[in-house]
């Protein structure tokens, strides 16, 4: 096994960086009865005015609507969405009072554990780091064939927040 790709390589250092943001604020979920993802479906709902189709809140978070279907029961069984059938067949979920509370704790867990992620980074570090991860993501979301300008002309990859205002 090669390990300096292993100890260089970027995308395998960001999988760790990710599960181990993952593993920071795990406790703060459990203490809310949420497990690491479903925060995620929490911050993208309370984004969302109204509320979202299914295939709307799959597209947000990036994952088949099988997916978000699976998720949107489980939170739907803990009181924290709910459904409404308010355009014909096609069901809009939303925050329940407890998913909008929830979602007011998320921010604070959010920034909590954002300040011990970048303690010790000064803030040309962090605004570079920023960079950085946003041209990945831009690269990443990029259509197969699409070249990385043409994907740096359209500015940076909207958050689920941004799209759903």
């Amino acid at each position: 096994m090669d390990t300096e790709y292993t100890t260089k390589a970027i995308g395998p250092r960001l999988v760790r960086a990710a599960r181990a943001y993952r593993n920071l604020i795990a406790p703060e979920l459990d203490a809310l009865g949420l497990v690491p993802g479903q925060d995620t479906v929490i911050e993208v709902l309370s984004q969302a005015r109204g509320g979202l189709a299914i295939g709307e809140l799959a597209q947000a978070l990036a994952v088949t609507a099988a997916t978000a279907s699976k998720a949107v029961t489980r939170l739907t069984a803990q009181g924290f969405i709910s459904r409404s059938a308010t355009e014909g067949a096609r069901a809009r979920v939303k925050l329940t009072r407890s998913g909008q509370t929830a979602a007011r704790k998320l921010v604070a867990i959010a920034a909590d554990a954002e300040s011990r992620l970048l303690a010790g980074l000064k803030t040309k570090s962090i605004k570079r780091l920023r960079k950085s991860l946003t041209h990945i993501e831009q690269t990443l979301a990029a259509p197969t064939g699409e070249s990385k300008a043409s994907v740096a002309a359209e500015g940076p990859a909207p958050t689920p927040a941004a799209t759903e205002g």
